[in-house]
């Protein structure tokens, strides 16, 4: 699956009323995207009004037209820096949308991102988080960015070839202006996990690792 379709999941929401009041509700409450989807059409989570959190996946890169337009119950909203267009009224009449989380930078959510929608989100406050942008090449290769991460940290990458660990790799060449690293596996593998740790010796994490397919 590489794409949530237009009207997906479009008015997945329905309300009894008795005497004008609400007295029941059903529809659609959590969403777990895959990590494999790398767009989200227009109107997508449209009218889904009992809808309170979702996460973007690493690897989208457009969020389409009202794609969540009157989910009146989403309070916050996590993005990745691989989104770079955010439709108009993506998220008009989110009127309850409290705390977006933006997995990148300042100069990323400002330079990068583009399209109509993203300004009722930045009237929001933004609060920025570091990550692991990660993702796996035609030829094999594993591709990964720190984000908001400063360089001198070690960057792990394991491979498993399905339950069995095969090969481990560690590099820490990126800087603030070049933060790609690119990994060439030795071995045959089904799966990765990336992970920042301060130090090799430290093991300790700077960041929820990152899983690879």
């Amino acid at each position: 699956m590489i794409s949530i379709g237009n009207r997906a999941f479009e008015n997945c929401y329905f309300a009894t009323y008795k005497n004008y009041k609400i007295v029941s509700e059903i529809g659609l409450e959590e969403v777990t995207i895959p990590d494999s989807v790398t767009s989200i059409g227009d109107r997508a989570f449209l009218n889904c009004s009992k809808l309170t959190g979702i996460t973007i996946p690493d690897g989208v890169m457009k969020i389409g037209e009202s794609t969540l337009c009157n989910c009146r119950r989403l309070t916050s909203i996590t993005i990745p820096n691989s989104v770079l267009i955010i439709d108009t009224d993506a998220f008009k009449d989110c009127t309850n949308l409290q705390q977006v989380y933006y997995i990148g930078s300042e100069t990323d959510w400002n330079n990068e991102l583009i399209g109509d929608g993203k300004y009722v989100l930045t009237d929001i406050g933004i609060t920025y988080l570091r990550g692991i942008s990660a993702r796996r090449s035609e030829n094999g290769n594993i591709v990964v960015k720190p984000i908001n991460i400063a360089a001198g940290k070690s960057v792990i990458l394991a491979l498993y070839d399905g339950d069995k660990f095969v090969e481990m790799q560690q590099s820490n060449e990126y800087s603030e202006t070049n933060r790609e690293i690119t990994f060439i596996p030795t071995k045959p593998y089904t799966c990765a996990k990336v992970m920042i740790w301060n130090s090799l010796s430290g093991m300790s994490p700077v960041c929820d690792f990152k899983i690879v397919k």
